[in-house]
């Protein structure tokens, strides 16, 4: 993510489509896709201060939008915490209707 480029984001998303890796590791895909825009000023691993940088947000929404649906439709809660997660850190809104039926 610190030395992403749009070629590395869409391989994350890539990843995170997949159906043979741990839901562990899917949600960790979307956890880092969500904050890919604005990523935190710690590093994800190991907490050491990294410093700021930020990325096009609306780069990032416009390669994730057409994967929310999968997203949101997967059995594994821990799968769709991170999807909803990744909607709001991304402030994607246009998913409230649907998020509202998810139980």
């Amino acid at each position: 993510m610190r030395v992403g480029t749009d070629k590395e984001l869409d391989l994350l998303i890539t990843f995170a489509t997949r159906s043979d890796i741990s839901d562990a590791m899917r949600a960790e895909a979307l956890a880092t896709i969500g904050s890919w825009a604005n990523p935190s000023l710690m590093d994800r691993v190991d907490g050491r201060y990294r410093g700021a940088i930020q990325h096009d947000g609306a780069a990032v929404k416009e390669k994730i939008m057409p994967y929310i649906d999968q997203f949101l439709q997967d059995k594994n809660p821990e799968t769709i915490i991170a999807a909803v997660n990744l909607l709001s850190e991304l402030k994607i809104t246009s998913y409230n209707e649907q998020l509202a039926h998810i139980y």
